[in-house]
């Protein structure tokens, strides 16, 4: 589109920019530079950036104007990546204990949604779009990412080519568990202790809890705050988690 001509300082008058026979917009799709017969990688261009999440462990281009971010107070589990028109993406992740596929996990919380729905891969993961194919959900472990785009008050999407840009460029990031399952650990900005089970942190409900199961404040580590671990289940009684030995 011509919005994304500008977004990527193209030439909106010719569809092949640098001469090199593939058009700008297949060029962004499949992560070249579409400026350039020399710079190869687009991530090279200065075109795009790059946002991964510390948490869920997941990365992407995106164009370098914009502005990616997590929500906070979500935990990680919501991002918005905000762009130079009123449209914007988000990413929610939710639960899939069941380890289903997206389109098993669609027609659970849909049932009763078309059944024609395009499943695909995105980075070798499974995923399914929407039947507006504004939203493709991929499936993880046990989790389900919905990555949606939304375009609000706009009359038409001024973002497809990105939009395809983005999924192209989706992985999940293999990273060693820092600590090992069964670390008591804090950080430094916050009282709250918690404990390493199946690579998740559970909080600790209360100090009391916390000597009732057999813990030693001794034990408990700091870490740093840009070490993260996903939420697991608060620690709420002496039966939630196994004694310390």
């Amino acid at each position: 589109t011509d919005v994304e001509e500008t977004l990527y300082s193209t030439n909106k008058n010719n569809p092949d920019t640098d001469g090199d026979g593939v058009a700008d917009g297949k060029e962004i799709i499949n992560l070249t530079n579409p400026n350039s017969k020399e710079e190869g990688s687009v991530i090279l261009s200065g075109l795009v950036s790059v946002y991964t999440d510390p948490v869920f462990n997941y990365s992407f281009f995106y164009p370098a104007g914009w502005i990616a971010k997590a929500i906070p107070e979500t935990d990680n589990t919501e991002m918005m990546i905000t762009t130079n028109t009123n449209e914007f993406f988000n990413i929610t992740i939710v639960d899939n204990k069941g380890k289903l596929s997206p389109l098993e996990w669609y027609k659970k919380e849909s049932p009763g949604a078309e059944t024609a729905l395009e499943e695909t891969l995105i980075g070798g993961i499974p995923a399914l779009f929407s039947p507006d194919r504004l939203t493709v959900y991929l499936s993880h472990e046990d989790r389900i990412y919905a990555f949606s785009y939304k375009i609000g008050l706009e009359k038409e999407a001024n973002f497809k080519t990105t939009f395809k840009m983005m999924l192209k460029s989706w992985q999940f990031i293999e990273r060693e568990q820092a600590h090992p399952d069964n670390t008591l650990i804090k950080y430094p900005d916050s009282g709250v202790v918690y404990l390493i089970e199946q690579g998740k942190k559970r909080a600790f409900k209360s100090g009391e809890i916390f000597e009732a199961l057999g813990y030693k404040w001794e034990n408990v580590i700091e870490i740093p705050v840009d070490e993260t671990y996903p939420n697991g289940p608060e620690i709420s009684s002496s039966a939630t988690s196994s004694p310390q030995t």
